[in-house]
């Protein structure tokens, strides 16, 4: 059983990983993005230089789906 503590613990985690819909902004397809969970999330798995990253917010703002994500990582 959780006690006080451990209970406003859990509830402050849960809100910090909150899952979010979002679209994407280069693609327009829907993804969800874990902003509080990145281990977790479809952006982690992509390796993506700073010359990558930079061209990326250049660009767009937010977050790209892991389709475009990969995208970048062959193609520039």
């Amino acid at each position: 059983m959780l006690n006080a503590s451990d209970a406003s613990l859990a509830l402050e985690v849960a809100s910090v990983c909150k899952h979010e819909p979002v679209a994407c902004p280069r693609c327009g397809d829907e993804f969800v993005c874990k902003p509080g969970a990145v281990p977790i999330c479809h952006c982690f798995e992509v390796k993506l230089s700073k010359e990558q990253r930079e061209w990326i917010a250049e660009r767009w703002e937010g977050c790209l789906c892991g389709s475009c994500l990969h995208t970048v990582a062959e193609e520039f």
